[in-house]
């Protein structure tokens, strides 16, 4: 009976936590400020309140936590690539394509990367790629943003 009053009285305490999703990661990255994704998650949040600024900063954090997740990597390059910033982006789209070579995403958004600026050539590797992997719908999204995009 002590055990499980002692256990609810935890669960009572802790519902709090529970109440909103800033709450959440504040307490998340409070108690475990060494976790990767409660930063990526919070640069998630911050875009999506329109905090560029905040976002970039938790980007950052998450990246300096830990280089070795392909999503997170292409998640980081996607938003970079948003923001124009196509050098950092080619760079850590190349850093998730070292671990996973053949990451559907990855190599899209490698593609776009590759459409801003301004290399064809290396856009259609990227959609041979998709071909190859059998995901002809991103392939010809790809191609399709190849074409809608002007030459420079």
């Amino acid at each position: 009976g002590l055990v499980l009053f002692t256990l609810s009285v935890r669960v009572v305490l802790r519902n709090p936590v529970w109440a909103s999703n800033e709450v959440l990661f504040e307490t998340t990255l409070r108690d475990h400020p060494e976790n990767f994704r409660s930063h990526w998650f919070l640069a998630l949040r911050r875009l999506e309140l329109g905090d560029t600024v905040g976002s970039r900063q938790s980007w950052e954090r998450a990246l300096e936590i830990y280089q070795g997740n392909s999503i997170f990597l292409t998640a980081f390059a996607n938003f970079l690539l948003r923001q124009g910033a196509l050098d950092e982006a080619d760079g850590i789209a190349a850093q998730a394509l070292s671990l996973r070579p053949d990451a559907p995403n990855t190599l899209f958004v490698k593609g776009l990367i590759e459409i801003a600026r301004g290399r064809p050539a290396l856009v259609q590797d990227r959609v041979e790629a998709l071909r190859t992997l059998g995901l002809l719908g991103m392939a010809t999204q790809l191609e399709d943003s190849l074409r809608a995009t002007p030459v420079r």
